[in-house]
């Protein structure tokens, strides 16, 4: 006994394939490339490194110095929790501030 063919039925349309020009050599660019062929200029998403570390590290030093100059006191307990506090809150201003794609040249 023979089963009937199945017939694939009518052609899918392809997906159509977009263009956008790089920000930074505009070479024409997939618009699901994460590096640009002409000139290697990368997608990123997120802060780099570098950002993190600097607002961490400016938190940490800005955060203590304002409580220093508010309250006059300098416990070391007290500028060792700041400074904590400061550079957590540096690293949470770099991801929200830097959380988009965004292409970099590197």
């Amino acid at each position: 006994m023979r089963l009937p063919a199945k017939h694939p039925g009518p052609p899918q349309p392809r997906a159509e394939i977009s263009f956008l020009p790089c920000p930074h050599c505009g070479a024409e660019i997939r618009n699901t490339a994460l590096r640009c062929p002409a000139c290697g200029a990368e997608k990123h998403f997120g802060p780099t490194l570098y950002e993190t570390a600097f607002c961490a590290l400016a938190g940490a030093l800005a955060l203590p110095l304002a409580v220093w100059a508010v309250t006059g006191a300098a416990h070391w307990f007290w500028l060792g929790l700041t400074c904590a506090a400061g550079a957590a809150l540096g690293v949470l201003a770099a991801l929200f501030r830097f959380s988009s794609a965004r292409w970099l040249k590197t």
